[in-house]
This record gives C-alpha cells, structure tokens and sequence, in this order.
C-alpha cells in the first residue's frame, strides 16, 4: 500500500534509507538539484551494466546493481531517466515491484516541482480540471498522473495509457485536409497524421532549431503530395525574437528553461512569431503544440486561428508542472465548446500526456 499523504520528496526524507540513484544525465542533474534544495543527498550512482565501465558522476564512481546490493542491505532507488521503450519499461516495473523505487517528477521546462506545497496550492484547480474531461479515460488517466506525480510510484503510469488507435477515434482523420505542426522537429508527427489522413494536402509546420529544420526540410522531400510551408520559427504569442538552446534534438528549448550552464554553448536567438500571423487567414483543420513549455503562449497567439477554423488540436499538457490545469482551461476560454479529452502513450516518467480539444459538430 501506498502511502499518498506523503509526497515523494517528503517520503525520501523521512524514509531513513541510503538512497542510490539510477541514471545520469539531465534528468538526474534536475532531480539531483532539487533533492539538495531539499536537503536530500544520493549515497551512490549506479547504471546498466553496459554503461558503467568506470564512469564517474558528480565526482562519484558510478556502480553496477549487483555493487549497491553488496554495499547495501536497504536502499531506495531513485529514478533519473526515462524510456518508452517496452524492454526499458519492463526493466522499471521488474525492480518496481522488487524494490523501493521511486520516480521524482521534475518538470521539463521551468523549475516549479509538483510537491505538496505546490498540490495543496493549486487542489481546487486541478479538482475542477477533472470534471472538464468528457470521458471516464481521461479522468482516469488524470487520477493516475497526480498520484504519480504526488508520490513518484511509477506503478500509477503504467495504469495512465492508452492505445496507438485512440487518437485516430477521437480525430476523425478523413476530414483532415490541412494541419499545422508546431513544433514539427524532423517531421516524424507529420508522418504520422500523413497515415492515418488520407486527404490531407496541406502542412503549415514551424520549427526553431536550425539542425532539425534542414532535416524537416529533407523529410518534406518525400511527400510531393502535400503542399508544405515551412517556418523557422518559435511559436509565441507576439512577433519578438527569443533565447533558444539550439541542440539539434528533441530537448531544443528556450534557454530560460535550460537547467545548467551546459546549455550555454548552444545559446542562439530566434524568430518567434504567432500562428494566427504566419497562418494569414489560411483554414486549418488540426493543430498540433508540443513545444517544449511554450504551449501556453503558443496557444494565446492562435487564438484567432482557433475561433474561426475550430480545427482538433492536440497539445503536449506534460512539460510544466502547471499545464495540466492552465492548458485545459485556456483552450475553453478561447472556445468554450471543444471536448476535452486525455491520453497518454506508456512512457516513465509522465511525457507523453496529451489534450485533445474535439469540436462539437453542428
């Protein structure tokens, strides 16, 4: 039984055991930097036999599990990398169900933690959030990622899923003509609404990160079919220019969300620029925002797009800590009609959240 008065940082202060990270990388430097904020240490590193081979981490020599087991007779095992991949997440649930293991939710983008403080400070919120759903799925899902989220048991995202087919049910992808991909990295969302819509034509795509535009380019190549206006762009919610990590990858982001100084070096500025401008009165029949944590702003410059088109949309609800109540309600305040819906492809930790905006039919 779960203990869900406590939340996860407060459990690992009061748990009285070593606590031995597994994985290294961002994602621990994040939940490194708030377990110190916390006044929590890590006695020991460990990684997959593969990926040891001496390695040090934060001046640490990093271990095997078979080490921590000899070193230890009780442990708590923090989390600090995520996968998708179904060898990986049968990995998670195997020591999961083991052993003490918890995830600690960090958020992507900005520093605020889902800590009881900040659970306690916004309950009400994310209570009425709940009833905004219009399926029993999407409650579910949402009970299971703020129990997640409260107390790190990744066991409450293997209950928040669901299936590949669920958005093809929700979309009605036969009328889908024209789509807008914000934050269209290389392409691969293109992809994938390019096989489930069979008369679409139209792609109005925008993507900031200069390495993956070439190669959103190149994969436009392959679709003659489709018309495509490309834009190297952020999307915001006024023209501006705005500080961007330019990586090259799928953790390209504003640098005010970077978390260390590692990201310095890839520092750049970029246009930024709203969808309702680049758009220019043109319709669209589905929208899709996975940004980052710019889908807020992202959001408030489609406003106009919105109200006249009401395409479907779909937007990313995991990267701040905050999206999973601000977003829902944002899109009701600029269309009050839309059905709302949640689902979630299996991932640890709680990427992959989506928010369907469906519009009634007339």
């Amino acid at each position: 039984m779960i203990d869900t008065t406590l939340d996860v940082w407060q459990y690992l202060a009061a748990c009285q055991k070593p606590l031995v990270m597994y994985g290294m990388g961002n994602g621990a430097d994040k939940i490194l930097c708030a377990l110190h904020e916390k006044g929590l240490e890590i006695a020991d590193f460990f990684a997959s036999d593969d990926f040891v081979r001496g390695q040090k981490f934060h001046d640490k020599t990093v271990l095997r599990f078979d080490q921590i087991k000899q070193k230890y007779r009780d442990f708590v095992i923090v989390l600090a990398f995520g996968s998708s991949l179904p060898s990986v997440l049968d990995r998670f649930a195997a020591l999961d169900e083991q052993y003490d293991l918890v995830a600690p939710d960090v958020p992507v983008s900005g520093t605020t933690i889902f800590d009881a403080a900040f659970y306690e400070s916004h309950r009400a919120q994310l209570e009425q959030t709940r009833q905004l759903f219009s399926d029993e799925s999407s409650q579910q899902i949402f009970d299971n990622v703020v129990l997640y989220k409260r107390t790190g048991r990744i066991r409450y995202l293997f209950a928040a899923k669901s299936m590949p087919e669920e958005e093809k049910e929700l979309l009605a992808p036969q009328n889908i003509v024209s789509y807008a991909d914000i934050g269209a990295y290389r392409g691969d969302t293109i992809a994938a609404v390019a096989d489930i819509a069979p008369n679409l034509r139209y792609v109005y795509a925008m993507e900031p990160d200069p390495r993956n535009f070439q190669k959103l380019r190149d994969f436009c190549a392959g679709y003659p079919q489709i018309s495509f206006t490309l834009s190297q762009a952020a999307a915001w919610d006024t023209e501006t220019t705005v500080e961007f990590v330019a990586q090259g990858n799928r953790n390209a982001a504003l640098f005010t969300d970077a978390s260390s100084a590692h990201f310095t070096k890839y520092r750049t500025s970029v246009q930024a620029q709203t969808l309702d401008a680049s758009l220019k009165g043109g319709n669209v029949d589905f929208i899709k925002y996975d940004v980052e944590g710019s889908e807020n702003r992202a959001l408030r410059g489609s406003i106009q797009t919105i109200r006249r088109c009401m395409p479907y949309l779909k937007i990313s609800v995991y990267h701040r800590s905050e999206d999973l109540f601000a977003l829902p309600k944002l899109v009701l305040s600029i269309a009050p009609s839309y059905r709302l819906y949640l689902r979630r492809t299996l991932s640890v930790p709680a990427w992959d959240l989506q928010l369907y905006g469906v519009p009634q039919e007339i």
